[in-house]
């Protein structure tokens, strides 16, 4: 049978606690004496200055009882277990469980996180019980509040809210309206919510002083409620501190996992009970949480070279947690291979100084943003049943329908910009606002081009050299013909690029490629394709991209929701010039702002 430890958090402390295991660790309390300057002893069994429910002492004291209590399991004989998740602070306790960090390290950490966290004096806390989250969040959505936040989602029927403190009083009656049992909290400030934006940045420079190992034991984290990847994962400890705790789904994914022996290590029963609840839920055949968006017609579409922008996502990248943290994984590849920061050159940098051209920066950009607000999608329980890209987008879709990883693709998209910047240069593309027959009609005017895209019957891309490509748009002017030059420096889906044939498939060979989980359709096919292999990828840059042919194709032949999620809404836009305006289809982000808000109505307007 396999089995499963939690470590609890913040309220489970009480005064007494750890009297069972004091004296049998006397190194690690004399550690955690010498680290915090006081007696953990007395702080825990006596409490005699009242601190012990202030944060910079709850922290250190619960992380410590916890320590011990896991390591006298040990002690008399209890298996390790097979997966460990914690309850906020409880997760330091997990990843100390799982070999991240020794006693000492991890009580050093969570001293900085106790003071940090202690010292924010913004906004409030409020339990709501006894009504599931789809109903929370349909009194939030109507309340049109952005400062109230779901900070933990503990079981079915208990939803922690963090926010301002004047939005949350005026919230309560309405919670209470519904048939909620609504609870303030005794807490200084709106933990696990963008208002501990200080706190996390803060916490997030001292964690650079620190090294990591490998996790020996997988670990649930609380912002996805799925496994911590083994390495390199500081910033989940940084973005926990504003994201919310996904505990209901935590314990879900255990029991769907056959984790049927999950046992609470640290003090009290808090969450013996939550899970306790979830399983009698699950008996009762309860629904749990929202239910999620039909996920049977949704078909998500990726774009590709010429859809970037400067900063695009940097709403995101600072208020999403999971968009944060799948950007810095990214990010992580993408320095490995190009030696590039797509975080520093999107969101720290002056973007006067950004390059848009520079491939080694765009390309892995590109592929980085689809599947960073795919992730964010899905955990909000968003899922396609169908996948399309365009011209880059492809390895997106590939990815997501299971055919490549990531760091696999990733690394294909690297080493493609790499072979385009050393070998397939000045090029240039042109987006020509006319009937596409105008490109047969006037051939003389697109001397020197190549059709490389068509969008819809009225917007087509030309690809050739620079100077050719120029050219091409002033003999366009001469004919009122609008045209506007893309933002790329390589002329894709033409002869230009087939410098870069052989090399890239030979490096494609590596890489390792499986059978698709999902419908993959592709505009440089103009229709469906059931297996991804070295071929479909170059294919995937170099041939014609009908767009506009491949829509339409499923539109005729089903009822798919399209779901754009390129940076610049220009995908949805395509169809809705083909096809009119439809409630089929949807975008998640543009090149205009507020993109935390149009994230919002997608997911609404989804879950309808």
């Amino acid at each position: 049978m396999k089995n499963a430890y939690v470590f609890p958090g913040q309220g489970s402390q009480f005064v007494g606690m750890g009297a069972d295991y004091f004296d049998r660790f006397p190194e690690l309390v004399h550690i955690a004496d010498t680290i915090l300057g006081y007696s953990i002893v007395e702080l825990c069994l006596d409490d005699p200055h009242k601190n012990l429910n202030n944060t910079s002492y709850t922290q250190p004291a619960l992380y410590t009882v916890n320590a011990l209590a896991y390591a006298a399991k040990l002690e008399d004989g209890a298996q390790r277990p097979d997966v460990v998740a914690g309850h906020s602070l409880g997760e330091y306790n997990a990843l100390l469980a799982a070999g991240a960090f020794d006693f000492a390290t991890g009580l050093k950490l969570v001293k900085k996180r106790g003071e940090l966290m202690s010292q924010a004096d913004q906004g409030g806390m409020l339990a709501v019980l006894g009504i599931d989250i789809h109903l929370v969040n349909k009194i939030l959505d109507g309340l049109d509040s952005s400062k109230i936040q779901i900070a933990n989602l503990n079981s079915a029927r208990q939803t922690i809210l963090s926010g301002d403190k004047a939005a949350l009083n005026s919230a309560f009656s309405v919670f209470e309206q519904a048939g909620a049992k609504v609870v303030p909290l005794k807490v200084s400030a709106a933990f696990h919510s963008s208002y501990m934006a200080e706190a996390r940045k803060q916490f997030e420079f001292y964690l650079r002083g620190f090294q990591f190992r490998e996790l020996e034991i997988p670990v649930i984290a609380n912002l996805t409620a799925d496994f911590y990847p083994t390495s390199r994962f500081e910033n989940y400890l940084a973005d926990q501190i504003t994201g919310a705790v996904r505990w209901h789904d935590t314990i879900l994914s255990m029991l769907s996992a056959g984790f049927d022996s999950i046992e609470e290590v640290g003090p009290g029963v808090v969450l013996t009970k939550m899970i306790n609840i979830i399983r009698d839920d699950l008996a009762k055949d309860t629904p749990l949480v929202e239910p999620a968006p039909k996920s049977d017609n949704l078909l998500f579409m990726y774009g590709g070279q010429g859809f970037h922008y400067v900063r695009m996502g940097h709403e995101l990248y600072e208020q999403n947690p999971v968009f944060r943290e799948q950007m810095k994984i990214c990010d992580q590849i993408a320095q490995e291979k190009l030696n590039i920061s797509i975080a520093h050159e999107f969101y720290e940098k002056d973007p006067d100084d950004v390059d848009l051209e520079d491939i080694l920066l765009t390309h892995p950009a590109i592929y980085s943003f689809g599947y960073c607000l795919t992730k964010t999608l899905e955990a909000q329980g968003i899922t396609p049943a169908a996948v399309m890209g365009y011209s880059l987008g492809e390895y997106v879709a590939a990815t997501i329908a299971g055919s490549l990883d990531l760091t696999d693709a990733l690394t294909l998209v690297c080493e493609q910009a790499r072979l385009l910047k050393a070998h397939a240069t000045n090029g240039s593309m042109l987006a020509v606002l006319t009937d596409i027959s105008d490109f047969e009609a006037c051939a003389p005017d697109y001397e020197g081009g190549t059709v490389s895209c068509i969008n819809y019957n009225d917007n087509f891309i030309i690809s050739g050299d620079r100077e050719a490509v120029i050219k091409i748009k002033k003999r366009l002017a001469e004919r009122d013909v609008l045209s506007l030059l893309l933002p790329v420096a390589h002329s894709f889906h033409s002869h230009q690029i087939d410098a870069i044939k052989s090399p890239f498939n030979k490096f494609a060979e590596g890489i390792s490629v499986a059978e698709p989980k999902l419908k993959i359709y592709s505009p440089a096919k103009a229709g469906r394709v059931t297996t991804i292999d070295k071929n479909h990828l170059w294919d995937s840059i170099r041939e014609t991209v009908d767009f506009h042919s491949t829509a339409e194709n499923l539109k005729k032949d089903s009822d798919y929701r399209f779901v754009d999620l390129s940076p610049t809404a220009s995908l949805a836009s395509f169809l809705e010039r083909s096809f009119g305006k439809s409630d089929k289809h949807h975008y998640a982000v543009n090149q205009f702002g507020n993109n935390a808000e149009t994230m919002k109505k997608l997911i609404s307007g989804l879950s309808d």
